[in-house]
Formats: C-alpha cells, sequence, structure tokens
C-alpha cells in the first residue's frame, strides 16, 4: 500500500509541455487537405467528397523498429483494410501559412514513438492552386545515445478519380509519386 501511495504521487512527464491539436484543415483549390492528429492525410480533389485514398485516409507514414531485438511496426492508426500497428502517440498539430507561394500552408505533425526514444516529424506543405502536396518526414532519437534500427516508409492505398483500379508512378526527376 506504501509503494502504491509513493507511485501515484510521482508526476507523469510530459512531451514537450504540448498536446495533440485539433485536425487542421487546409482549405484550398483544387485539393483540400485534412492532416489528422496522427498524420494522417485526407486529399479531396476539386469535391469535396472525392477522396483520393480508399477509405477516406487509407494512408500514413509507418517505421519498422527494432526494439529489444524485436521488429515493431508503428503507424497511425489502424487504416481502412489494414494490418494493426502499434500507434503512435500524439504531441502536436499545428498549422501555419496563409496558402501563398510566398506563404504557403505549413501543418507540422509531431509523433511520440511509444517504447522507444524517437519523435516522428512531418511536415506537411501546400500552395493553393497547386495539384500536389509536399510531405517531409524527420525521425529523431530524443533520448538515449545506443544506435537504433528503423526503417521509416510511406503507404497509401490510392482512390484516385473514385476509382480503385490503376496502377501507381514515380517520376525520378521530380521525386513525386501518384497514381493513373
Amino acid at each position: 500500500v506504501a509503494a502504491q501511495k509513493e507511485q501515484a504521487a510521482k508526476p507523469t512527464p510530459d512531451a514537450r509541455n504540448e498536446s495533440p491539436q485539433a485536425d487542421q484543415v487546409l482549405a484550398g483549390y483544387p485539393l483540400t487537405i485534412t492532416v489528422q492528429d496522427t498524420a494522417q492525410l485526407d486529399i479531396r480533389y476539386r469535391d469535396p467528397n472525392e477522396y483520393q485514398f480508399y477509405g477516406r485516409d487509407a494512408e500514413g507514414v509507418y517505421l519498422w523498429v527494432n526494439v529489444g531485438g524485436t521488429t515493431k511496426v508503428y503507424g497511425p492508426e489502424t487504416v481502412p483494410a489494414g494490418n494493426a500497428v502499434n500507434e503512435y502517440v500524439p504531441v502536436s498539430n499545428l498549422k501555419t501559412g496563409s496558402g501563398t507561394p510566398s506563404d504557403p500552408w505549413v501543418v507540422t505533425t509531431v509523433l511520440q514513438v511509444p517504447d522507444t526514444t524517437l519523435r516522428l516529424t512531418q511536415r506537411t506543405t501546400y500552395v493553393n492552386g497547386a495539384e500536389f502536396v509536399n510531405l517531409h518526414f524527420d525521425l529523431e532519437q530524443v533520448g538515449g545515445t545506443g544506435p537504433i534500427t528503423a526503417t521509416l516508409f510511406h503507404a497509401a492505398d490510392l482512390y484516385t478519380a473514385g476509382s480503385d483500379s490503376g496502377y501507381g508512378f514515380y517520376d525520378p526527376d521530380t521525386g513525386g509519386v501518384g497514381s493513373y
């Protein structure tokens, strides 16, 4: 009982005194983009009901991380038709900018990777009028000094133009990905 009282009195550490924010909406045209606290995107093209990912938001940034000799898969909440993952812990999700070329919208989403010393930051950048969005990922070790084996990848189940058929492409000149 004494140990329980002592344990209950310890404050739990908070993640840089930040907390998750509401989903951030970039209300542009031809793209309207919602960036969720989990860093998942919901992208609509021209039509507010025409989602570019299956099930609205079947995409996300994922990590394979070696934790204690076991490889674990981390990601956003389980996506439609996806496998279960070890979910990230949202830290913050903040929007800046006005959507112009000189001041693009930028949503910075910070996620803690549970059971590790890793923090993942996704920056979603969009200029109103563009037919593409830029994603940038930073993975940093915020504690400890030992090496960590991790693989970062972004996956998406494209549903462009309201269709679940077609194929993906990669443009090596621009680094862009998409689907036909």
